[in-house]
């Protein structure tokens, strides 16, 4: 019953993962958005991260350039943080000449962001519709392996003591190990009666239960 379980749910959980491949291949082939609205959000909040690093970055090497001695392992004060944020210093660094550049990488992230969560919402989907909606149908594959429900199985007795004995390497060790534990047992009480013995003639015995235990 074991094996029958392990290859039900390798069966399914191989299903599922079948599945979670074609829809990330579904997600490489081409970008979809339906929600443009959604699509359109996003790019302009990438796009302002993007547009702020790029003018942080931008800043910071034209006040490099015209403060040599800036050491920039401090970053910049207060009095310097205003001045490169002030429309003076802005219009002194003029546009970015990657503004088209930028302008793509934003909807790209946007787009991703979405793909991204789509995918993964998708194979949480599957795990809990078809991975989990799936095992109660372990019930009828342990069934159908061991032919509970085959007409020429019910009134067959050696089916069933076939299919309710226990696996014999079990009954292997099993027997192995009675066999020990009643060596060792027979060996105590031989052991106990010996130093009962010595007891009664008064000599001394150490005492060897000691070493058997071990």
């Amino acid at each position: 019953m074991d094996a029958i379980t392990r290859n039900f749910v390798h069966d399914l959980v191989k299903v599922q993962v079948d599945k979670a491949i074609g829809a990330f291949a579904r997600e490489n082939f081409t970008p979809v958005i339906a929600n443009k609205q959604l699509l359109d959000q996003l790019t302009v909040k990438e796009l302002t991260t993007i547009e702020k690093a790029r003018y942080e970055q931008r800043a910071r090497q034209l006040y490099q350039a015209e403060h040599p001695d800036w050491d920039t392992e401090f970053g910049l004060d207060d009095k310097q943080r205003k001045e490169i944020e002030s429309e003076k210093f802005r219009v002194k660094i003029g546009a970015d000449p990657y503004d088209r550049e930028i302008e793509v990488m934003a909807k790209v992230k946007a787009y991703y962001s979405i793909a991204a969560t789509r995918f993964v919402e998708n194979v949480i989907l599957m795990v809990e519709a078809d991975l989990l909606g799936g095992l109660p149908a372990l019930k009828d594959r342990i069934e159908e392996e061991l032919g509970v429900k085959d007409p020429d199985n019910i009134a067959n007795k050696s089916h069933w003591e076939l299919m309710l004995a226990q696996d014999p390497t079990k009954v292997q060790e099993r027997q192995k190990l009675v066999a020990q534990h009643k060596f060792l047992t027979n060996a105590m009480k031989e052991l106990e009666a010996l130093e009962e013995e010595h007891d009664r003639s008064g000599s001394v015995m150490p005492d060897m239960r000691r070493d058997v235990s071990v």
